[in-house]
């Protein structure tokens, strides 16, 4: 839910809670009471489930945007753990848009490998999964990127011609084969077998 439409909910809930408020200094009972306290819990119960769901719905499901560091000599990015905080979920996604921009100082100078940016996948990530990675390109502090997905096992990987340009943010659309009922969010990992050479960061802000 919005935010605009949850402080509706709140304005409309404080509102009516006053209303039996208004009414008692005219007709003053017990009936009144009950009443008052009746709207007051229901009220209080709403907010309370809203609020609850906005909660659990940025705990779970809702990626943070930033910077992920990848230290020298290491594959995984400073988000990286097998649990909460660092795992998000989500349902029902066939593909998602990110902008991103890569850090220069990840420019390799050895042969390149794919390294991944982001991606979305089943749970077990080999069985429907897809990613958006690059590996270095002849010219300096450019690179490639390609489509690295799996279906049931099985590993493809889609090539583009294009060379960009690191430091520069850039939009990418990640497509799964197939429709991911639930899974989670990938973060950067370098490699591959071999680690970085420089500590480096990559930029993500999930689009849509």
């Amino acid at each position: 839910m919005k935010k605009s439409r949850i402080e509706l909910v709140i304005f409309a809930g404080i509102f009516i809670c006053w209303i039996p408020i208004f009414v008692s200094w005219f007709a003053p009972g017990d009936w009144v009471d009950w009443i008052s306290i009746f709207l007051s819990s229901l009220f209080l119960t709403v907010a309370a489930y809203f609020m609850w769901l906005k909660a659990l719905k940025n705990l779970l499901f809702k990626y943070p945007n930033g910077r992920r560091w990848i230290k020298k000599g290491n594959h995984y990015c400073d988000r990286h753990h097998p649990f909460w905080p660092n795992v998000k979920f989500f349902f029902f996604k066939k593909d998602i848009t990110i902008a991103f921009r890569i850090d220069p100082r990840a420019y390799q100078d050895e042969p390149s490998q794919w390294n991944k940016i982001f991606g979305i996948s089943s749970i077990i990530h080999r069985k429907n999964s897809a990613r958006a990675v690059w590996k270095c390109a002849r010219k300096v502090n450019h690179y490639k990127m390609a489509n690295y997905r799996y279906l049931n096992g099985e590993r493809a990987i889609d090539e583009t011609d294009y060379v960009y340009k690191m430091g520069e943010y850039h939009y990418v659309t990640i497509r799964t084969p197939r429709m991911i009922w639930f899974g989670y969010y990938h973060n950067p990992y370098h490699g591959g077998e071999s680690a970085t050479q420089r500590t480096y960061w990559t930029d993500i802000k999930v689009i849509g």
